[in-house]
């Protein structure tokens, strides 16, 4: 830790340690015994993840569109960050604009309309997409048909 805190002196490497201790950035690992320097410091420090990004993001996971079930999130706030993108997106759009969704349209054209990206949902591209949709129970409410929905009159 002395590496990474550049401190003139002991006593000020001190004070900055009580410091991240005070503020539950890091708390010691008292097994691991002290320094023994006056005054002393642990040899070793866990360091403490922050909990307001922890609090937002499931705050941010809560607030997605009713549609899409958020259990999973919750549960693995990790998974939820590797499609955050992808889902919040959505989420968004379904707020503002789920009326579209009364009108079918192929599945490339309705994730364009959701993503700009007509391949979002593609089988080869975008399979992993839709199986995510589907655990979400969303993606039959996208309204969306293999090809073409306009039939030939």
């Amino acid at each position: 830790m002395r590496n990474i805190i550049k401190s003139e002196d002991y006593l000020s490497f001190v004070n900055t340690i009580e410091c991240l201790e005070n503020e539950d950035c890091i708390k010691p690992v008292k097994s691991s015994g002290k320094n023994g320097k006056n005054p002393g410091l642990y040899l070793k420090y866990h360091i403490i993840r922050e909990k307001d990004h922890d609090e937002d993001l499931i705050r941010e996971i809560k607030g997605l569109h009713f549609w899409i079930s958020s259990e999973r999130f919750l549960k693995h706030p990790e998974k939820y960050l590797s499609c955050r993108t992808f889902i919040y997106t959505l989420s968004e759009f379904l707020k503002i604009h789920s009326d579209k969704l009364e009108t079918a349209l192929s599945e490339n054209e309705r994730a364009y309309q959701i993503w700009k990206d007509e391949k979002a949902l593609d089988k080869k591209n975008g399979k992993d997409n839709i199986r995510l949709l589907k655990e979400c129970g969303v993606f039959e409410k996208l309204n969306t048909c293999k090809t073409s929905c306009i039939s030939d009159v």
